[in-house]
C-alpha cells in the first residue's frame, strides 16, 4: 500500500487554528450541541458563521440559511 504524504504545516495550521468556523446547524435550543458550541468559541478571535435554515442571529451568531 502506498503511504500518503505527510501534512505541511500550512495544512496542519489550518485544521488547529482556523480563521473562520462554521456552526452547522445551530438552533435557537441553548441545550443544542450547536448552541454549546457557540458558546465554547465565546473566546475564539476568528469569524464565525451559522448555518440555521432560518437565518437571522442565535446566539449572537450572524446564520446563514444554507451553506
Amino acid at each position: 500500500m502506498k503511504r500518503r504524504p505527510v501534512y505541511t504545516h500550512a495544512q496542519m495550521k489550518r485544521l488547529v487554528a482556523p480563521e473562520t468556523v462554521a456552526i452547522i446547524g445551530l438552533s435557537k435550543n441553548g441545550k443544542s450541541f450547536g448552541a454549546r458550541t457557540a458558546a465554547n468559541l465565546a473566546g475564539f478571535t476568528g469569524r464565525v458563521f451559522g448555518v440555521n435554515p432560518g437565518g437571522g442571529t442565535i446566539h449572537g451568531v450572524d446564520c446563514f440559511a444554507s451553506i
